[in-house]
């Protein structure tokens, strides 16, 4: 019951989000982790909400959620990264699209965002390998 009513307040949630009423759905993402923790698209939606609105310590808090859930979640350790090289964590965010590319070696969003990493780091090598 408490999973169903979590993904009721999830997609209403969603409807929301799409609405652009950025912090009902928030609570509503919130509303339904606390039905069910496990609930990992609840914690990207809020990533994404937080990112809406610039958010961007808790948009890296709630994708290491994600990660934790589902540690071969490639799109979301692409996203994590994306925020880790927003924050200026280079290694970091080197380390998120290297286990991006683990799991989906074609993904060419984390073969440029690791490319665009090593041209930060000044690594032209590595950066002309992955752009």
């Amino acid at each position: 019951m408490e999973k169903k009513q979590a993904e009721e307040k999830l997609e209403k949630g969603a409807g929301l989000f799409n609405e652009g009423e950025i912090d009902k759905a928030i609570t509503l993402f919130k509303s339904a982790i606390k039905l069910n923790k496990k609930l990992s698209s609840a914690y990207y939606n809020l990533a994404l909400a937080y990112q809406k609105k610039g958010d961007i310590p808790q948009v890296t808090r709630y994708l290491e959620m994600v990660i934790k859930l589902k540690p071969d979640d490639y799109v979301s350790q692409n996203f994590l990264g994306h925020n880790y090289n927003l924050q200026n964590k280079i290694q970091k965010a080197i380390l998120c699209f290297q286990k991006a590319l683990k799991v989906n070696p074609k993904m060419l969003e984390a073969l440029y965002n690791l490319g665009f990493c090593y041209m930060q780091i000044e690594d032209s090598k590595k950066a002309l390998y992955y752009l």
